[in-house]
């Protein structure tokens, strides 16, 4: 008896379970599915700042700076058409890129100095950088990542929350000696937005988490939910 009244205290302290004044039994769990991958978003920018660091190095006297932004927009437009070339020759889908729209340089203002390419898988996007290594004045990055929102994420995450409590709920009443009943209430946890969300910037929605290493996405909830005490 003195066992059963000690565990009881001490599922009264643990953070995500307690017994409510109204008999219920509460328990609050964390679980995550992984989520298909819709498309890779990779931003190609052409740079010259190498070049002309050569440039004014390589100047016994002060260089005609007009000079300077002929020669550097001729560049940019010769390494656009070769970087176009390969996503063309590979199939990709992509569409023009301002680092800046509204910079006072005539090269940026006439033209885009870059490329945001749609890659669909983790393959076709290794398979691309590799082939970029042969490019040079060519810097690339990778925007974000797109879900794939057709896949029903929401469902399966809240499947996975359900069996988890339910295995929680039943562990934890045995142990305190006491019997649970049906789930009465069933509400989202306030962690869920500090722990799974991300930069809005990115155009994501609440609740997903991007793994740039491993190229997958995870869709996370916190709920709380709440079993009748017999």
């Amino acid at each position: 008896m003195t066992t059963k009244l000690c565990l009881f205290v001490l599922l009264l302290t643990l953070p995500n379970v307690f017994f409510a004044q109204s008999k219920h039994l509460e328990i609050t769990v964390s679980d995550t599915v992984e989520v298909p991958v819709k498309a890779i978003l990779y931003q190609l920018t052409i740079s010259t700042e190498l070049y002309e660091a050569g440039f004014y190095e390589n100047q016994e006297v002060a260089p005609d700076t007009r000079a300077i932004e002929k020669a550097r927009t001729s560049l940019i437009q010769q390494k656009r058409q070769e970087l176009e070339v390969l996503l063309k020759a590979n199939k990709l889908q992509f569409t023009p890129y301002r680092t800046d729209l509204y910079a006072t340089s005539p090269s940026y203002r006439e033209f885009s100095n870059g490329f945001l390419v749609t890659l669909k898988s983790k393959s076709e996007f290794l398979k691309f950088y590799e082939k970029l290594g042969s490019l040079d004045y060519v810097t690339g990055n990778i925007v974000t990542i797109e879900p794939d929102t057709n896949f029903d994420f929401e469902s399966k995450v809240l499947a996975k929350l359900t069996t988890k409590a339910e295995q929680q709920i039943t562990k934890l009443s045995k142990a305190a000696g006491v019997k649970h009943g049906k789930i009465v209430g069933i509400v989202e946890d306030g962690n869920t937005a500090n722990f799974y969300g991300y930069a809005e910037s990115y155009g994501a929605s609440i609740g997903f988490s991007i793994n740039y290493n491993s190229f997958k996405i995870y869709y996370g909830k916190s709920m709380k939910f709440m079993y009748e005490l017999l």
